[in-house]
Formats: C-alpha cells, sequence, structure tokens
C-alpha cells in the first residue's frame, strides 16, 4: 500500500513540476523549432555571416534567417546515404564572403555568394574524410579543413587532399600567418609549419594542464577551457596572461563551449549558465536560459554565438534560443514564478523599508514581503500575510491599495477595508483602530505619517487624518468645491521642506497648516484651469517635484515651487507611477509601458514587453526603491525590478536593410543583383517584385518602413503593415534608383538603406534615334504639305487674278452693250429733234432720263453687285428712252415683288439690261405688230428652303431663230456674242461667289411668237 501511494504522490510531483513550468511567465527567449522553419531540432552550429544573415545548421540540413523568416536548404551535400551524414556540424565564412559547410558525414559544401548556389567538393577517394570538425581560410585563400580522425587537409584543384595527421580529432584551427596554421585537440595546442609541414607546440611555457575542451580567439587573446581550469593566452607572446574562473559543473566535457563575443570578450557555458566574460577574462553577467531549474538542467547547448544586435542564440537538441540578453536585467515577480514568486499577479501597493524588505498588496491576495539575499544580489519571497476582518474572519480576497512601516517599526496597509496593522506574532494584518475607523470609510487609498498623525486618503469620502495623542479622527474635503461629495485623495506625499502635497481627483494641493483640527491647503494650479487626477508625486535629488497625471502626462515644480513645466511629450499620457532616480532620469510607467525619461536631452526610450518587462499596463502610483536603488514597478500582470543603471543604453544601430527577394517580370532575379547591384527590364516585362528584411532578430517587427523610386516617385512610399514587400509595373523606359528605408521608431535620423538600380531597355520606337528619324520625317513631311499649299494658293490666286481680268473684260463688254453707239447716236438725234421742233419740255425729259441712265450705267459699273430697285430704276429708265426712240413701236410692263423691299436684295451688276435689249433690238425691229415686253420680278424657295429671285423677261417678237436669218442676209461677216459674254459672265460670278445663278432662254412655238428668258439668282448670306 506505502508502494503504490510513493508512485502515486512521485506521479503527481510531476506533473506538478510540468504544470508549474507550463504556467512559466514571460520567459527571456523565444523557442524556434521545425514549426519555424528549421529543417530538425537538433542545432549544431550558428553563424552570423558578413551581411548579417544568420546561418544555422541542424541535423538534417540548413536554415538561413533572412529577417523575415528561414529558409530551408537540404542536399547541399548531394546524395549521401542516412540523415545523420547530411547533418551541418561546421559553417564557416571566408574572406571572400563565400561560406563553407562541413557534415558529419565528411561531405564539404560552398555556397558562392556570386553564383547563388551550393558547390560540393569532393575529398580524396582514396581516404576520404569523416566528420568535418573545423574549416578555416589563410591569408593566402588556402581554404583548410580537419575531421574527426585528426586529419588536416587543403583544397587543390577542385578536391580537398591530406596535409597532415595527428593523432587526435582537430576541434580548433586559426591562421597564424607566415604559412602557419594555430589548431588545437584534446591533447594541447600547436603550431602546423605548412611550409615545411611539421607541427610544434604553440605554449612557451611548460604548463602542466589536463584535457582541451574549447577555444575562442578574441583580438590578441586565446581563450582555453581544459579539465581543471581556463585561461587567456597572448597569442603574440604566447604567454599564459590570466585564468579565467569558470566553474565545472557534473556534465560532461561535451557540453562546456567557450565562444568568441561580438567586439571583445567571451561567452562560456558549461550547458547550463551562460557566462559572458571581457577580453582580459573577467567576469560581466550571467544567466539561465530559463528561470526553472528542472527545465535548464535537461536542456543541452550545443553552440552559442552573440549576434551584432547583442542577442544570444543557443542551439540545443530541443531547437534554437533566441535570448534577449536584455530581458534579463529586468527581474520578473508574478504568481507563477518559480524563483521570483508572488501570491497574486495585480499588484496595487508596493513599499520598502529601511530593512532593505519591498512589501507587496494585491488587488485580491495575501500581503506579500519579500527579502534581499546578498548573495544572489535580489529578493525573494519570504512570507505572505492574510488579513482578520473585524468579523474575525481571515481572508485573502482583499484590495490593498498602501503600504507604510511607521518610526515605531509597525507596518501599516490601507485598502478597501480600511486600515489594517501587521501582528507579527500571529503573522497576519489585523483592523488598526478598528473602533474609531470600523465605520469611518471602506475605500483607503494612500497612507502618511507625519509626526504623531496618520494621514489617509480615501475615494470619494476625502482627507481623514487620526490624532493619536488625542484618539480623534477628523475629515476634510479637499478640493475647491466645498460642496463636492465625491472627493478622492489618491496620493498624500511629505517632501524634504516637510511641505505635504495631496494629489486628488481635483488637482494637486499643498498643505499650509498641518494642524489636524484646523487644516488649511491652497491649490496649485498645474494649468491655468485644472481639474486633473494626480496620482503620484515624487521628490528628485534637486528638490524638484515630479507629478503623474491621468491624460495630461507629466509636470515638474521647480525646487522652490514657483515654476511648473508640463512635459507632454511622451507617447502616453496616462501617467501611473514616478520614479527620479540620482543621475537626472526619470523612471515612468504608462498604462502602455515603461519610460526612462531623461531631463538633460528631454529624450525618452521606451520598454515594453518585448524588451522583458512582464506587462505593459501599469497600475497607478505602484512603485518602490530599496537601499539599493533598485527600482519595483507594479502591473494587472505582477512585478519587475531592476537596476537602472545596468539597463543598457538602447541607442539605435544602424542595422542594413536587405533585399532578400527580386523577381523581374516573374523570374527570380536575385542572382543579379548580387552581383551587380542592378537590374535590366526589358520594355514588354517592366515590372519587378522586392522582397526585403531588416537583419535586426531583435526588434525586426518594430522597424517602419519607406520607399522611393527615384525617377518615377515623387514623395516616399510607405508599405503596408507587416508587408515586406512592394511591386512596380510598366515603369517607363529609363534608369531608375530604388531606396528602401527602415527606422525604428519612424522619426529618428538613423535610418538605413537598401539600394537597387533599375533600368529598363526602350524598345526601338522609344529610342532617341527613333524620335530623330520620326522628326525628320514630320519636318520633309510638313515641307512638302507647305510647299504644296503655297503652290496651291499661288495657282489659285493666279487663277482668281485671271477670273478679275475677265470679269473686268466682261464689265466693260456689258458696259459697251449697255451703253450701245447706236442708242446713244439715237437718243442724241432724238433730243436734237425735239429742241428743232421746239419741243423744249420733251427735250428736256428726254436728256433727263439719258443722264439719270448714263449715271446709273456708270455707278453699276463700279460695283459687282446692285440693289434690285436700282436694277429695275435703271430698266424704267432704259425702255422709256428706247420706247420714244422706236416711236412707241412696242409697250412695256415691270412687276415687282410684292410685300418685299427691294431695296434689301442684291443682284449682280449689269446682268438683266443685255436681255431686254436683245428682245427689242432683235424682237421688234422686223415685226409690224406693236411689241410687248414684259419683265416680271417674283420671290420663290426651292427644295433646300432657299430663297430665289426669278426675273423673267418675255416679249412677242419675231423669236431668236428669225432673228437670226435676218441678221446673216443683212451683215454676213458679223457674229453676235453678246449672249454669250453674258453666259461667260455669269459662270464667272458662279465660280467666284459659289452661287448657281440660272439662264434659261425658251422660244415660243407658233402660233405664239417670241421670247421667254428667265434668270435665277439666289438669295444666300452669300448675295445679301
Amino acid at each position: 500500500m506505502k508502494t503504490i501511494l510513493s508512485l502515486i504522490l512521485f506521479v503527481i510531483s510531476i506533473f506538478t513540476s510540468v504544470s508549474l513550468y507550463a504556467q512559466q511567465f514571460s520567459e527571456n527567449y523565444d523557442l524556434i523549432t521545425t514549426r519555424n522553419g528549421l529543417p530538425h531540432n537538433i542545432v549544431q552550429t550558428i553563424l552570423q555571416d558578413s551581411k548579417g544573415f544568420l546561418w544555422v545548421g541542424t541535423f538534417q540540413g540548413l536554415a538561413v534567417h533572412n529577417g523575415n523568416s528561414f529558409v530551408t536548404y537540404k542536399g547541399i551535400f548531394g546524395k549521401i546515404n542516412g540523415d545523420w551524414q547530411n547533418a551541418v556540424d561546421v559553417i564557416y565564412e571566408g574572406t571572400d564572403n563565400n561560406v563553407w559547410l562541413g557534415s558529419r558525414g565528411g561531405a564539404i559544401s560552398c555556397y558562392d555568394r556570386k553564383k547563388q548556389q551550393f558547390t560540393i567538393y569532393c575529398t580524396s577517394s582514396s581516404t576520404p574524410f569523416r566528420q568535418i570538425k573545423c574549416i578555416v581560410q589563410d591569408n593566402k585563400s588556402r581554404i583548410w579543413i580537419s575531421d574527426a580522425d585528426g586529419r588536416i587537409g587543403i583544397l587543390k584543384n577542385g578536391h580537398f587532399s591530406i596535409c597532415k595527421k595527428v593523432s587526435r580529432p582537430v576541434f580548433f584551427m586559426h591562421d597564424a600567418g607566415a604559412d602557419t596554421l594555430l589548431f588545437a585537440n584534446d591533447l594541447g595546442i600547436y603550431f602546423y609549419d605548412v611550409t615545411n609541414n611539421i607541427i610544434k607546440p604553440f605554449l612557451k611555457d611548460n604548463i602542466k594542464y589536463t584535457t582541451i575542451i574549447s577555444c575562442a580567439i578574441s583580438g590578441n587573446h586565446l581563450a582555453v577551457i581544459t579539465g581543471n581550469t581556463s585561461f587567456l593566452i597572448d597569442i603574440k607572446s604566447r604567454k599564459i596572461i590570466n585564468e579565467i574562473g569558470v566553474k565545472h559543473t557534473a556534465r560532461g566535457h561535451v557540453y562546456h563551449h567557450i565562444n568568441t563575443a561580438i567586439g571583445s570578450g567571451f561567452y562560456y557555458t558549461d550547458g547550463i549558465t551562460i557566462v559572458n566574460y571581457t577580453n582580459t577574462g573577467i567576469e560581466k553577467s550571467s544567466f539561465k536560459i530559463s528561470d526553472n531549474s528542472q527545465y535548464n538542467k535537461s536542456e543541452i547547448i550545443n553552440c552559442l554565438i552573440e549576434d551584432n544586435t547583442g542577442l544570444i542564440w543557443a542551439g540545443t537538441n530541443s531547437g534554437l534560443y533566441k535570448i534577449n540578453r536584455g530581458k534579463y536585467y529586468f527581474k520578473k515577480y508574478s504568481q507563477n514564478n518559480t524563483s521570483r514568486k508572488l501570491t497574486h499577479n495585480y499588484i496595487r501597493a508596493i513599499h520598502a523599508n529601511k530593512h532593505n524588505e519591498i512589501w507587496v498588496g494585491t488587488k485580491a491576495g495575501y500581503i506579500n514581503m519579500l527579502r534581499y539575499d546578498a548573495g544572489a544580489k535580489e529578493h525573494f519571497f519570504h512570507s505572505s500575510y492574510p488579513l482578520l476582518l473585524p468579523d474575525r474572519r481571515l481572508t485573502s480576497e482583499y484590495t490593498t491599495n498602501a503600504l507604510i512601516t511607521l518610526k515605531n517599526g509597525s507596518m501599516l496597509a490601507a485598502g478597501e477595508k480600511g486600515v489594517f496593522i501587521l501582528n507579527m506574532a500571529k503573522k497576519r494584518f489585523e483592523p488598526y483602530q478598528k473602533h474609531i475607523f470600523s465605520s469611518s470609510f471602506n475605500m483607503a487609498w494612500s497612507l502618511l505619517e507625519d509626526n504623531d498623525n496618520i494621514w489617509i486618503g480615501t475615494h470619494s469620502s476625502g482627507l481623514y487624518i487620526y490624532e493619536r495623542s488625542s484618539r480623534r479622527l477628523f475629515q476634510y474635503k479637499i478640493s475647491t468645491d466645498k460642496n463636492t461629495t465625491n472627493n478622492c485623495v489618491w496620493n498624500i506625499y511629505k517632501d524634504h521642506r516637510n511641505t505635504i502635497w495631496i494629489g486628488t481627483n481635483d488637482g494637486l494641493f499643498e498643505i499650509i497648516n498641518t494642524s489636524p483640527s484646523e487644516i488649511q491647503y491652497r491649490k496649485k494650479y498645474l494649468l491655468d484651469d485644472d481639474n486633473i487626477n494626480v496620482w503620484d508625486i515624487k521628490e528628485d535629488v534637486h528638490h524638484n517635484l515630479w507629478i503623474g497625471t491621468t491624460g495630461y502626462g507629466v509636470f515638474r515644480i521647480s525646487d522652490n515651487r514657483q515654476h511648473v513645466y508640463h512635459h507632454n511629450n511622451l507617447p502616453n499620457n496616462m501617467i501611473s507611477a514616478i520614479m527620479p532616480i540620482a543621475n537626472g532620469d526619470v523612471w515612468i510607467s504608462t498604462v502602455e509601458g515603461l519610460f526612462k525619461y531623461s531631463l538633460n536631452n528631454n529624450n525618452y526610450t521606451l520598454y515594453k514587453e518585448n524588451d522583458g518587462t512582464i506587462s505593459d499596463d501599469y497600475n497607478f502610483k505602484c512603485a518602490a526603491a530599496d537601499n539599493n536603488g533598485e527600482l519595483f514597478f507594479g502591473s494587472k500582470s505582477g512585478m519587475i525590478s531592476f537596476l537602472p543603471t545596468s539597463i543598457p543604453s538602447r541607442d539605435i544601430t544602424s542595422m542594413p536593410v536587405a533585399i532578400t527577394s527580386l523577381t523581374v517580370a516573374g523570374t527570380d532575379n536575385l542572382r543579379e543583383y548580387n552581383n551587380k547591384k542592378c537590374i535590366e527590364l526589358k520594355w514588354d516585362g517592366n515590372f519587378f517584385n522586392a522582397g526585403f528584411s531588416i537583419l535586426d532578430y531583435k526588434n525586426a517587427q518594430n522597424y517602419l518602413y519607406r520607399y522611393k523610386l527615384i525617377g518615377f516617385d515623387k514623395k516616399w512610399n510607405n508599405p503596408p503593415e507587416r508587408q515586406s514587400s512592394i511591386s512596380y509595373t510598366n515603369l517607363p523606359p529609363g534608369k531608375y534608383y530604388l531606396y528602401i528605408q527602415a527606422s525604428k521608431d519612424g522619426f529618428k535620423s538613423n535610418i538605413c538603406d537598401a539600394t537597387l538600380s533599375v533600368f529598363v531597355i526602350p524598345a526601338f520606337w522609344q529610342e532617341p534615334f527613333f524620335y530623330i528619324a520620326i522628326l525628320f520625317i514630320l519636318l520633309i513631311t510638313i515641307t512638302i504639305i507647305v510647299y504644296t499649299r503655297i503652290k496651291r494658293i499661288i495657282n489659285r490666286e493666279k487663277h482668281k487674278n485671271e477670273i478679275n481680268k475677265k470679269i473686268a473684260a466682261l464689265e466693260l463688254n456689258a458696259l459697251q452693250s449697255q451703253m450701245n453707239p447706236h442708242f446713244i447716236f439715237n437718243t442724241i438725234n432724238s433730243i436734237q429733234h425735239y429742241i428743232l421742233h421746239n419741243n423744249e419740255i420733251a427735250a428736256n425729259d428726254y436728256l433727263s432720263k439719258f443722264a439719270r441712265l448714263m449715271r446709273l450705267f456708270l455707278e453699276s459699273s463700279k460695283n459687282k453687285y446692285i440693289q434690285l430697285h436700282a436694277e429695275i430704276e435703271m430698266l424704267r429708265l432704259y425702255l422709256s428712252l428706247e420706247k420714244l426712240r422706236f416711236e412707241d413701236r412696242f409697250e412695256y410692263i415691270i412687276t415687282q415683288p410684292q410685300h418685299i423691299d427691294t431695296n434689301d436684295i442684291l443682284i449682280p451688276s449689269m446682268l438683266l439690261q443685255p436681255f431686254v435689249e436683245n428682245s427689242i433690238k432683235h424682237g421688234f425691229s422686223e415685226t409690224n405688230i406693236k411689241g410687248l415686253l414684259k419683265i416680271t420680278f417674283s420671290i420663290v424657295s426651292n427644295n433646300h428652303n432657299e430663297l430665289t429671285l426669278v426675273c423673267v423677261v418675255d416679249d412677242n417678237g419675231i423669236g431668236r431663230q428669225q432673228a437670226a436669218i435676218i441678221n446673216a442676209t443683212r451683215n454676213p461677216e458679223h457674229v453676235s456674242r453678246g449672249m454669250e459674254l453674258i453666259n461667260d459672265r455669269v459662270k464667272t460670278f458662279n465660280y467666284i461667289n459659289d452661287q448657281n445663278i440660272t439662264i434659261t432662254t425658251l422660244d415660243k412655238i407658233a402660233p405664239d411668237t417670241g421670247t421667254t428668258v428667265t434668270i435665277t439668282i439666289p438669295i444666300s448670306p452669300k448675295t445679301n
């Protein structure tokens, strides 16, 4: 039965330890495994190359971290039987930046930077190398290797051959110059003279030591770990200069390693503890991977490096640990922490007494007391104390808001159930002066001892002062509003002048009379008109008063209390607690992180959970400092402590931005970029995508990026959050320069760049010569067009001149035809006849009409157009004279259009008179009957709704045919060209003015005689 019970208890203890570790809060490391991209969880070797990439050799291949993720490479040694033979045991970067890899199976591979590919190197077929132990490149660029059989080989003609063999495996090699290699195995340290192919001891001192375990070089110093001691050797003098005080544990020698630190110094590990030494062997710091000792004992550290940001990378059998050494400066106390234990995580009050004890009050738990361990130089949980309520119940469900130690050594706690005092004998807090305080208030927020009085700040009930001498309790409302019913006193603080300051929900108040019976106070305005919640009040070494508020940031009151300075440049103004320290810095906790504020340069540094703190949400006025200057801050997730002087500077280092992937038109182009830093794009494939990353493995997620393609973008662009690639499409031909910048906070000046030159090759029609050819052809074309146009204009002008000459000739002919000499002579004879017969009236009338007609003829000959009414008038005059001359042998009738103003209608000048003259001259001259001439004007509309003037000249003469016979008989040689001239004139008018004047002549059919001529003249804007 006892055996079964023991077994049950053993199983329970195992599950309890597992549960405790499972609940381990906020470890300071990240464990990277196959789930994060590693080929295998057993990590054998690690290297950070000169460009910042992290190379990790595992039991089943290689992984390279490019800043965003791990890229896995398998089969880099070719086809080798057995997974263990593919295990990467050695990674080495040569002076040409090529990376060499050695396997457990004896294979060697090299990653060529320029070719962006792995090359496998063979070893001698007769004596193949076994497990590769070391690779090094000397100052003559020769590659040397060593293996588990003690063979040292060199690369010649594409394969490795053996140069020397020693009795034990060579696990360390270094180029010592002068054609000499420095190497070590477990038997000793030696020089290998390559020229003479001889080996000689390295140390000048005749010193005895046991098995050598590990070696590392930093500067001119060689650190060596042996089975019984560890020491530093000066490489030049080859003498031991110091011993390193490493502690050997029960673990086997295989787990002990020493590695070179970045800059100077060494890291040593025995597989559990990691110790950092200076270059001269002085211990700087030490830590373990986990706070859980059982976890550390089960872990095995195979390799260890420090990267260029100070991160520690430890390769183990469980994966790769990324350890932020800075996180270990913050000690974390929580309910689930095994070594730094608290009974509850929600911290509400912290108090440090003169015995260097730290008292911690929580939201719903025991009051904890932590004692200082001088050996470990930190505080550890010692005991916890419940509360005895007035009804005699012990409880842990109690909120503690304030803790103080009285001058007599008593401990007071204040909270939701009032004020309690510690009964150390009974290990509990009991009601303090319960008969006085029992019904006064329930929620206390602050405590202060002033002389013989206890000051208590409450929630909503104002300030209470307990006068111990009289056992009386006084209450005051500390507010500018005397009628307020909600007066909260969050903090009570006494400065070096014994002035008491009160922080309330109505601002800051100074007590100017501290007598309990007649308290007097005045408000210290932080702003012109404030109603600010003041939570924390502290005084620095220069006696400045620091005030923490909610929503308004931090205020500083000068030592003479005359000036108030507002420090509101913090990213968060919800201040929880303030702790000034001796060097002038002020540590400020907020609801969004912890800040170190430097008053000298008005700058701040933010620390959050990823920097090792336990939480970003801190509680109000929950801070304290112990006798050693260590600060404590409480949060809703536990408590942290740290020495401010031990927190390293957070200067932002300029980490490189690496272009990790590059595709051009869908094709991988990273090799070309690594060789040339330039890519070329064709005109029909002018798009590319670039992936990038900052090689800061500590805080890569905190960086902000921006990019700009010079020559294309006018301003900087920001990629979407957490997107680490950019794309450009449809780029015009030309040269561009891509800049990618990373900044840790987005506005500080230390920005690092990645650059890429881009050249878009133009198509032939986008080349300059193509545009020159096009321009040349265009100029020739324009010249031809202009020449043709000018020639056409010249020809047109010539043609127009010819037409104008023709018009002038026609007009002259028309005038001559109108001014017929026979007509003029006959008219003059008629006038003479009237004068001879003393018919003066008729002669005068005849002469007047003739003069009027001559004037109208001359005026119309000057103009191309004439008003219709003037043409009609001229016809009337002409017909009246002709009728008189022909002695009334004919009559005439002129009919005008009705309702039309003939002054508004223009017709070509000298157009109608020749038709009238023809009727009289040829129609009526040879007939015996009295002639009748009808001239009719009318306005008609054609098919296109255009108005036309129709003039009809109708006579009853002998007709054209009979007139032609008579004229031929009288004058056979005469050719009449009157109508031909009229037709030419009409054609010319039509051409010049783009009109369509038509003339139609009809001979009447017997028994009717005569001729009808119809002249149609368009009335349009061209003729108006």
